[in-house]
């Protein structure tokens, strides 16, 4: 089977300790053509001449890299738009540079893609951490509890009641990318946003197969405490202004982030949600 070219883009910002490691790993991760684009937001480490050494000194038949180096910091949402933007393929795919690729996992992405006409495919990832020793096999099932049963019977409501997406498991048309807006350049924790407008409108189908290693260490950005409490803020009115495009239980759990704007305390909210998600569960049981 001849596959498809993918764009493979990889932000990347002060990951001298693991970007070699994701740079090594996309040849050995899929059998058709790949265009690799790299963008550096700015880092002040040493990431950026890593990326040109290993791009010096490797030569592949199938792929292509090119590198864009910020000079000033613009943050990820618009360091992704940029790159989607450039991607000279019909598929594209999204890993941070501290995250990795497993043997043949876009291959089986691209795969699952194509098998059911779907728009995008949401796949699997091992969860390592700085060390690169595996603390879980299953980023959704294992590290975050999700229900294969109902990622496969309803994707979108499952991610809607369980957050559990990780960072490297979309594979996804560039049109679907395209026709939704891209990702929201406002925000700082820009995923949750992107996923509901995707999820609401576009064909996604669930890979339970592992494609990716998606790290968790100290140095995530995601754990400092200014992105923890920004996110927090941005999580509650992304998930209320997107309750238009749910139905159901799906869109009453999305109107319940009206509470949490308007600070209600958030031990009344949770056993709102609590109803609500177990009248989920017991429907789609």
């Amino acid at each position: 089977m001849c596959l498809p070219k993918i764009s493979v883009i990889i932000p990347s910002y002060n990951h001298e300790q693991y970007v070699e490691k994701c740079l090594e790993s996309i040849a050995g991760s899929y059998s058709g053509e790949l265009e690799v684009i790299i963008c550096d937001d700015c880092s002040v480490d040493k990431t950026v001449q890593k990326i040109e050494e290993f791009i010096y000194s490797n030569t592949f038949d199938r792929i292509s890299f090119s590198l864009i180096k910020h000079k000033s910091n613009k943050g990820v949402a618009s360091t992704l738009n940029e790159c989607v933007q450039m991607a000279n393929s019909d598929y594209i795919y999204a890993i941070a540079s501290d995250d990795y690729l497993l043997a043949d996992g876009l291959t089986t992405a691209m795969t699952t893609l194509l098998d059911n006409k779907s728009d995008a495919v949401i796949s699997d990832c091992i969860v390592v951490n700085e060390d690169d020793k595996c603390i879980s096999k299953s980023a959704l099932f294992e590290y975050r509890h999700a229900s294969l049963k109902r990622l496969r019977r309803h994707i979108a409501d499952e991610l809607v009641f369980n957050w559990v997406v990780p960072g490297p498991a979309l594979l996804q048309k560039k049109t679907a990318c395209i026709e939704i807006g891209g990702f929201d350049e406002r925000l700082m924790a820009e995923d949750r946003d992107y996923y509901l407008r995707l999820l609401s409108s576009k064909y996604i189908v669930f890979n339970d197969k592992v494609i990716a290693g998606y790290r968790v260490h100290l140095s995530n950005s995601s754990r400092s405490e200014k992105y923890i409490n920004t996110a927090r803020e941005e999580f509650d009115n992304v998930n209320y202004s997107n309750r238009v495009f749910y139905k159901g239980l799906a869109r009453c759990y999305l109107k319940t982030y009206w509470l949490d704007i308007h600070h209600v305390p958030r031990v009344a909210v949770a056993s709102i949600r609590r109803v609500i998600k177990f009248l989920y569960i017991t429907r789609t049981v």
